[in-house]
């Protein structure tokens, strides 16, 4: 058996003051998104968007942690991401970005615990290579959107 350390793909999610990073098999897609003249975008829960045919809620991560959020204007880019509960009646969810999201791989040792989480959607934070990262709790995620 091989003794290399398994690794696997990784995405990061840039948003404001704050890096995620997500498994690349749970993403789905990176899409833009105009966001609306009319769109106060105050709440966590920012809107519905059109995928695909679907309805996908759009969330932002800054404000259900509580943390500054500078609302966009224009085009922005979204995460579309997969569930993991298996809700049939919504397969996706998609997170609001501030930047460009990068693929990489990634190892257990890559992975050194960086103090406090702050936040109930941040599974665990750590420092991945030269940046401080959340691991994003998907699960809860999930279950805050499906209560609003």
């Amino acid at each position: 058996m091989d003794n290399a350390e398994e690794q696997l793909y990784a995405v990061r999610l840039p948003l404001q003051g704050l890096t995620l990073v997500v498994p690349y098999s749970v993403m789905a897609e990176i899409i833009n998104w105009e966001v609306p003249d009319s769109t106060t975008l105050r709440q966590w829960r920012l809107a519905e968007i059109d995928w695909r045919g679907w309805k996908v809620p759009l969330v932002s991560l800054e404000l259900a942690c509580g943390q500054v959020f500078m609302p966009p204007a224009g085009r922005v880019r979204v995460a579309i991401l997969y569930t993991l509960g298996g809700d049939r009646q919504r397969p996706y969810m998609a997170v609001l970005l501030n930047g460009v999201p990068r693929t990489e791989r990634v190892s257990r040792s890559d992975l050194v615990g960086a103090g406090g989480v702050g936040c109930p959607l941040i599974a665990f934070m750590a420092r991945l290579r030269d940046q401080d990262v959340g691991l994003l709790d998907i699960e809860e995620l999930e279950r805050r959107i499906a209560a609003a």
